[in-house]
Parts: structure tokens; sequence; C-alpha cells
């Protein structure tokens, strides 16, 4: 697991790979601030994919799952928890479409009190 912060985009990142075989999949989880006139969406765009989760607590999740390419086994499913104290937490997982974490498991992680900008 790697842990950086990356200037450019003003934010935190974490990367890892989990799980082994069939049952692997890259995590990487980003945190940032909300700017003043950022609304919930999806990484994808709002498509037939794109779901929205309110979450106890006031945050909100917003999902989506495409294929990458052509392949039938490289998917995204990516996971944008907009928090009411203005963090921002992406979770996007790459992998295999069976491998891969649920929404609610992903929405579980970035609606996290620890998971915070704020202390």
């Amino acid at each position: 697991m790697e842990f950086y912060y990356e200037r450019k985009s003003a934010d935190y990142r974490m990367t890892a790979r989990v799980g082994t075989g069939r049952g692997e999949y890259s995590l990487a989880v980003g945190l940032s601030i909300a700017g003043p006139a950022i609304t919930a969406h999806c990484l994808n765009g709002a498509g037939e994919d794109c779901t929205r989760t309110d979450v106890p607590g006031g945050s909100v999740a917003m999902a989506d799952l495409v294929r990458l390419g052509s392949s039938p086994t490289d998917w995204q499913r990516s996971v944008t928890v907009f928090r009411p104290d203005k963090t921002v937490a992406l979770l996007v997982v790459i992998g295999r479409r069976d491998a891969l974490p649920s929404p609610a498991q992903l929405t579980a992680i970035g609606a996290a009190p620890a998971l915070t900008l704020h202390p």
C-alpha cells in the first residue's frame, strides 16, 4: 500500500493491490476538500449505471460500474462519497467484475468517520 499527497490536484491518495489470482483487484482512494460549487456526481458521468445513495449522517454516495475497453475481464467500479464536512472520498477498484467490492462496501469505507481531512 502507498499513501501520498498529490500536489497538482491538492488531494491525498492511497493505492493498493488486494487479493490474489482471479480475486485480485487494484484499489485507489482519494481524499480532497469539496469546492464551493461541487455537486454530487458519478466519476464516469450520469449514465444508467450511475446510482445515488443517501448515507446516514448526511453523506451522499454516487456509484458507477464501467467496462474498461473491450476486455471482458477489466471492470472499474467507482464510488464518490460527498460528506457534510466537505470531504470528498473517491474510491476506485479495477479488476474482474466478480472480484470487485460492492458499492455498499466502498460506500462504508468512504463514509467512515475516521477517513477525513479534518481533525
